[in-house]
C-alpha cells in the first residue's frame, strides 16, 4: 500500500544577529551614521569655542572618535561592497574598533559627569536620569562601540532593543529633568533649605536676620569637588547679584527678530539627481525686534537701544551703525506678555562687505526713573540685554517630487537672550553661556 506525504514548506530563519550584521554592514546605514558624527562633532566644537570649559574639550574628544569610528566603518562596508580581502575589512575593523572604545568610555564619563553636576546643584531627579543614562550607555557599548557597534553587537534582539531605547530614553530624560534658571536659584541661595538654619530659642526677628546674614556664606554648600565644578552659586552671598539674576531670570522673555526688507543679491541652483533646490541670498536692511518684558514696559520712551555691526564673527571690533528709519510700539494683549516692538532700517553702506558671516548685536534697556534702569546696574557699570542676528537672509527651497517641498530660511533659527555689559556682550563672553 502507497503512502502519500504532504509535502512541507522549509523555511529559513534568519538570526537576529545575522540580520543586523547585514544591516551594519552596508553603506547607507554606516554614512548615516558618519554623517550624524559629522553634525555631533561640529556641535561639540561649537561648544568647545563658546566655553572652553574641561566637560566640552573631554566630550570633544569622545565625539571625535566616534567621527572616526563611524568613518572607518564607512569605509568598510565600500570594501565589503567592492569584495575586498578579508585582511583589508579586518583591518578597518580593527581600527574602527580602537575608537569606538574611546568613544563608548567617554560617553559613559560624560554622562556620569553630568550626574555629578546635577547631584552639585540638588538636581536630583536629573541626576538619577544621568545616572541610569550612564549605565545604560555602558551596557549598550560592551561591545567595543557606540551606536553602530551596539547594534552589531547586540543586534535587532529584544535585549538590544530594549537596552537602545533605555539609553537613548533616559538621556531625553535627563535633559527634560533640567532644572531652569528660577529653579536652580530658589534651589541654592542663601535662604533656600540646602543648609538647616532654626531660630535659637526665643530669637527675634531682627537678631535672626543679622545671623542669617553674617552666616550667609556658610548657607552655600560648596561643590563636592572643585575639580569637577566651579564654585557656581557662590555670588548668591551677595543679595543684591541674586536679586539682579532673579530679575534676569523673571523680566525678560524673549527677543525674536524678523527681517522685513531685503535686497536681493543672488540666486544658485545647485545641482542634484534626485532633489531641486534653490538657494537666494539677500541683504537685510529692515528688521523688526519683538522684546518680551514680563514687567516694567509701560511706555515708548523707556527704550534705549543700539544695533552693533560685525563684519567677520564677533573676533572683530564692531561699529555702531546709524539706524535710517525707526518705530516703538508697545502690545499689551490681554492673556500675552507685553511686547516693546521696534522697526529699524539700517544704513546699508555702514555693512561693509556684508557677508555669511557678518551679523549683527542687538542691545536695549528700559529706563525705569531717573538714573535706574532693567537690567538693573552692577557696581555703576550699565547692563544691557541683547541678541544677535544674522545681516543675510539665505533661504533654501528644497523640492523631492511633485508635492515634496520645504522652505529653510536663516531667520528661522533664533540666538537666546544674553544680559550683560555692553563690553562683554560686543565680545565672545556673553555668548558662552
Amino acid at each position: 500500500e502507497k503512502q502519500f506525504q504532504v509535502p512541507v514548506n522549509k523555511t529559513i530563519k534568519v538570526k537576529n544577529a545575522d540580520l543586523a550584521q547585514k544591516l551594519f554592514d552596508g553603506k547607507i546605514f554606516t554614512g548615516s551614521l558618519a554623517l550624524l558624527q559629522v553634525f555631533n562633532t561640529i556641535n561639540a566644537v561649537k561648544g568647545v569655542s563658546q566655553d572652553e570649559s574641561l566637560k566640552n574639550v573631554v566630550n570633544l574628544i569622545g565625539v571625535s572618535s566616534e567621527l572616526i569610528e563611524s568613518g572607518l566603518h564607512f569605509k568598510r562596508s565600500v570594501a565589503l561592497s567592492k569584495k575586498a580581502s578579508d585582511s583589508v575589512v579586518s583591518k578597518l575593523y580593527s581600527r574602527a574598533g580602537v575608537f569606538s572604545n574611546i568613544g563608548a568610555g567617554i560617553t559613559v564619563l560624560i554622562c556620569s559627569w553630568e550626574a555629578f553636576d546635577s547631584t552639585n546643584a540638588r538636581d536630583y531627579d536629573a541626576a538619577w536620569a544621568w545616572t541610569g543614562s550612564a549605565a545604560a550607555w555602558g551596557l549598550f557599548s560592551f561591545g567595543g562601540t557606540t551606536i553602530s557597534g551596539g547594534l552589531a553587537t547586540l543586534g535587532f534582539t529584544p535585549v538590544g532593543l530594549v537596552v537602545a531605547g533605555v539609553a537613548i530614553g533616559l538621556t531625553a530624560l535627563a535633559y527634560y529633568l533640567k532644572d531652569t534658571p528660577l529653579e536652580a536659584l530658589f534651589k541654592n541661595n542663601v535662604l533656600s533649605d540646602a543648609v538647616a538654619f532654626p531660630l535659637q530659642g526665643k530669637e527675634e526677628p531682627w537678631a535672626y536676620t543679622k545671623r542669617l546674614y553674617q552666616e550667609r556664606n556658610n548657607l552655600i554648600e560648596p561643590p563636592i569637588s572643585s575639580f569637577f565644578q566651579e564654585d557656581a552659586f557662590r555670588k548668591w552671598t551677595d543679595f543684591k547679584v541674586a536679586y539682579q539674576d532673579l530679575m534676569d531670570v523673571l523680566v525678560c522673555a524673549s527677543i525674536h527678530f524678523e527681517p522685513t526688507k531685503l535686497v536681493h543679491r543672488g540666486r544658485v541652483k545647485p545641482w542634484t539627481s534626485t532633489i531641486s533646490v534653490t538657494i537666494t541670498t539677500s541683504d537685510i536692511v529692515s528688521y523688526r525686534a519683538e522684546i518680551s518684558f514680563r514687567q516694567f514696559l509701560t511706555s515708548e520712551d523707556q527704550l534705549d537701544y543700539q544695533v552693533y555691526y560685525f563684519e567677520n564673527g564677533l573676533d572683530q571690533t564692531p561699529a555702531c551703525i546709524n539706524l535710517t528709519e525707526q518705530k516703538v510700539t508697545i502690545d499689551k494683549t490681554e492673556g500675552q506678555i507685553p511686547k516693546a516692538i521696534i522697526d529699524f532700517t539700517v544704513n546699508r553702506s555702514e555693512l561693509t562687505n556684508n557677508n555669511r558671516a557678518a551679523h549683527i548685536v542687538f542691545v536695549c534697556r528700559l529706563s525705569l526713573e531717573e538714573n535706574k534702569y532693567y537690567p538693573i546696574d552692577v557696581s555703576n557699570e550699565a547692563r544691557y540685554i541683547g541678541a544677535k542676528f544674522t545681516t543675510q537672509e539665505e533661504v533654501r527651497e528644497i523640492q523631492k517630487g511633485l508635492f515634496n517641498k520645504k522652505t529653510i530660511k536663516d531667520s528661522d533659527f533664533q540666538a537666546p537672550v544674553a544680559i550683560d555689559t555692553l563690553t562683554n556682550l560686543l565680545s565672545k563672553e556673553a555668548w558662552r553661556k
